[in-house]
């Protein structure tokens, strides 16, 4: 994964639509699911754990994020199908990663 990916898919919508920087705001968030992908996305999901857990964080923190998209994709007709049937395989890879790498489960919370 390139570190200026986002920056280089920004660089080339904006390249592809003959539109300077300032031009940015007339672009939609659709100008960059096609070329993220499947794959990517779930290489970005696992990477991005794994190095949230390197620096402390809890990795079930990622499930939760995207257990809350997925209840906010449900209930928004606007979300993109494949979003709605993507969410659950990535939650699903998630807690594969955390399990294969032997991350530690949160302790429970006392209330």
């Amino acid at each position: 994964m390139s570190l200026k990916q986002c920056r280089n898919r920004l660089l080339s919508v904006l390249t592809e639509q003959h539109l300077s920087p300032a031009g940015a705001k007339k672009l939609s968030v659709e100008n960059f699911f096609a070329s993220y992908g499947h794959d990517g996305e779930l290489a970005a999901d696992r990477e991005g754990v794994k190095l949230a857990a390197a620096a402390g964080y809890s990795p079930q923190s990622a499930v939760r994020l995207l257990e809350i998209f997925l209840l906010l994709a449900e209930r928004s007709p606007s979300t993109p199908n494949d979003s709605k049937l993507t969410l659950p395989e990535r939650i699903a890879q998630i807690h594969s990663v955390i399990e294969t790498d032997s991350y530690p489960s949160p302790a429970p919370k006392n209330r």
